[in-house]
């Protein structure tokens, strides 16, 4: 890790060849990775199985009374979403999601009305300036 960047291959089972993949970190993972580091006196993160992660968040979920599925893609939707909320670009999210196709992509994204509105309000402002 150097410079807020993360360059690691990802295990994919249906992949023939590992790809070294870069990820820029925000200042808030960056924080995640340290408390990781100091408590697990590890170097990254764990490795976990998809199987055992979703138990985990399974558990979690029934704890705090969550009555939706919890599963590990449930964070990368939650980032897609919240990246294009916060005015990412598709074709940039698409790269840091490592997808060969914009369709793969876009189906992480879960657009709300909230965020039509935003979208509508942003488009009156630029009509304003004119």
């Amino acid at each position: 890790m150097e410079n807020q960047e993360l360059t690691f291959k990802a295990h994919k089972t249906y992949a023939k060849t590992l790809q070294e993949t870069l990820l820029p970190l925000t200042n808030k993972a960056l924080g995640y990775l340290r408390d990781a580091q100091e408590e697990e006196e590890l170097p990254g993160f764990r490795n976990y199985t998809d199987q055992y992660s979703n138990r985990v968040l399974t558990a979690i979920g029934q704890q705090l009374g969550i009555l939706s599925r919890l599963h590990w893609h449930v964070g990368r939707e939650t980032f897609a979403t919240e990246f294009i909320r916060r005015g990412g670009q598709a074709a940039v999210l698409q790269k840091l999601m490592d997808h060969a196709k914009i369709s793969t992509t876009m189906k992480y994204v879960h657009v709300d009305d909230d965020m039509k509105r935003q979208a509508i309000a942003h488009l009156n402002a630029l009509d304003a300036q004119q």
